[in-house]
């Protein structure tokens, strides 16, 4: 790997919005791995249901897709900074979804229902990705504002 690589991916995982991604990628697997609720005697794991993991899984690629949709050249940047910003809106999108489905599933099982810890995992998932368009957002902006300087 040549030193000019290396510095390109460490510039990358420095900024805040590629660490709230990788916050989202790990809340994402972790939701796969932990109970999220209790309804009646039976314990509710999202690895139990199909559309659960599917959902958590594709939300997660979502994200670390954006990780490495960053460049640093100036005219590369604005492009893909566009991109980044529709990849975590659709992460966004598929952890409401997911935090709908995961209800729909406590909700249908019978008995009376009791949130684990896991429970909170794809809305701690969705606040880091809400972070995260807000930096992509920032980036946006300075780069507008260093082409109106030139």
């Amino acid at each position: 790997m040549s030193k000019n690589s290396f510095s390109h991916y460490m510039t990358l995982l420095s900024r805040k919005q590629s660490l709230f991604l990788l916050f989202v990628i790990g809340l994402c697997i972790g939701f796969i791995f932990t109970p999220y609720a209790t309804s009646g005697e039976q314990v509710l794991e999202t690895i139990n249901y199909l559309p659960l993991m599917i959902i958590s899984g594709v939300a997660a690629l979502f994200s670390f897709i954006a990780i490495f949709l960053f460049r640093k050249e100036n005219t590369i940047a604005k492009m893909n900074l566009k991109w980044q910003t529709y990849f975590v809106r659709i992460a966004i999108l598929l952890l409401l979804g997911l935090i709908g489905t995961a209800v729909y599933f406590a909700i249908i099982t019978p008995g009376e229902d009791m949130p684990h810890f896991g429970a909170a995992f794809p809305f701690a998932a969705w606040l880091f990705a809400y972070l995260a368009i807000r930096g992509i957002r920032l980036d946006r902006r300075r780069l507008r504002e260093m082409d109106r300087l030139r």
